[in-house]
């Protein structure tokens, strides 16, 4: 099955749904954040598990993004690659969502008020293919329009699909990609690559 074929309209509308309870639910109560967190992330898988939607209960790997509805700037984004063992769609969108909420060191921790001014947009990933070019040109050809991974020694970043809309020339692409991998900016000539596809839905 195609991954668009995945999910119907309202089971995307489910898991966003989930994603905004779950950061709902860490608001809640006087402990530490973490234990919060580890609290909610049972709590809300046992209220949304459904046996009837497959998908919930694939290991696929997936993206939580949160975005300022004001200016649609980034507000946070964590994701896994891909799903490790024993891992689901369900259970991925819930911690992506905490995670992309408390956790995105770029950003302070959102609070309670600020969830009302955010936007979430939720990205289910193919597996990464890793892909081979003799060319800037063959590689190029190879990654526009898709999620790209760059990686060179212990060092590796990914951005996904919709970065192309605000950087649609390649090399400027694979330069960012590179700064935010922590490398020099040149260094993607020398990096190795891995492309995959999404399928990505947001709130209204």
């Amino acid at each position: 099955m195609e991954l668009h074929e995945l999910l119907k309209e309202e089971e995307k509308n489910q898991l966003l749904h989930v994603a905004r309870q779950s950061i709902i639910c860490c608001f809640k109560g006087e402990s530490f954040l973490s234990d919060r967190i580890a609290v909610c992330k049972n709590e809300l898988y046992d209220r949304f598990k459904d046996p009837a939607v497959p998908a919930f209960a694939m290991s696929l790997a997936c993206f939580v993004t949160l975005t300022r509805k004001e200016d649609d700037q980034l507000r946070g984004c964590i994701g896994n690659l891909q799903a490790e063992a024993g891992e689901t769609l369900l259970g991925n969108v819930i911690r992506n969502s905490m995670s992309a909420a408390f956790y995105d060191n770029r950003f302070e921790p959102l609070e309670p008020d600020d969830l009302a001014r955010v936007k979430i947009e939720i990205s289910v990933l193919s597996k990464p293919e890793i892909i081979h070019f003799d060319t800037e040109k063959e590689l190029f050809e190879q990654i526009l329009g898709k999620g790209v991974v760059l990686q060179k020694g212990f060092y590796r970043a990914t951005f996904l699909p919709q970065v192309w809309e605000k950087v649609s020339q390649p090399e400027l692409f694979l330069r960012h990609l590179a700064a935010k991998a922590g490398l020099p900016a040149s260094a993607w000539t020398e990096a190795s690559y891995a492309v995959y596809e999404v399928e990505s839905f947001e709130e209204d």
